[in-house]
């Protein structure tokens, strides 16, 4: 049930909504997942999970112009932020989230330019996202075969960025890291290393 509070929704109901639309999408329940998740953009259009949301869906349907829709309007519409020692940290641009998933159709879709320009401007816009740092570092030395130095320079920012903004550090950076010394550097002491951070 919708709730309301001096005539508004309650930023409440676009969790709930949110999380209801995940499930109706784990269930694969396409359809009633994307109508809940176009009532949580009509509650608060600037939360980027139901933009998100509707580019998955959109994806599952091998319909990437749509998704890719989704998500531009996402990224127009929507603002994020984080919690770094206590302050609220607004970030320096679009929502990181969105663009590194942007990013990811456009290299799954083939367009490797178009994606490390998203890439890099997530990073920009919140500097300690890590996913958007293994998303660039990957891409360089898989698809755009740069070397293992192009690539380990994306995981020592942001090894760096997440102590600068007094983040845990991220296992996800960790694995890629060592994953790239092991399989391309031929470091197999640093990737030992890395694996036990």
């Amino acid at each position: 049930s919708v709730q309301f509070k001096n005539g508004n929704l309650l930023k409440f109901n676009a969790d709930r909504l949110n999380y209801m639309a995940k499930r109706q999408l784990a269930h694969n329940r396409l359809e009633e997942a994307q109508e809940i998740y176009e009532i949580a953009i009509d509650i608060d259009p600037r939360d980027g999970r139901a933009y998100l949301g509707l580019a998955n869906i959109a994806k599952r349907r091998r319909d990437f112009t749509f998704a890719r829709d989704c998500l531009n309007a996402g990224i127009r519409n929507s603002a994020s932020s984080y919690v770094s020692n206590g302050n609220t940290i607004y970030d320096w641009g679009a929502n990181p989230f969105l663009l590194q998933a942007l990013g990811c159709l456009e290299e799954e879709m083939g367009y490797l330019a178009e994606a490390e320009k998203l890439y890099i401007e997530a990073t920009k816009s919140r500097p300690c996202h890590a996913a958007a740092w293994v998303s660039l570092g990957q891409l360089r030395i898989k698809k755009l075969r740069q070397g293992a130095q192009s690539a380990r320079v994306c995981f020592i920012n942001a090894e760096r960025e997440l102590q600068r903004a007094g983040l845990p550090m991220s296992s996800h950076v960790y694995t890629a890291w060592a994953s790239l010394e092991y399989k391309y550097a031929n470091d197999f002491r640093l990737a030992r290393n890395l694996f036990t951070k």
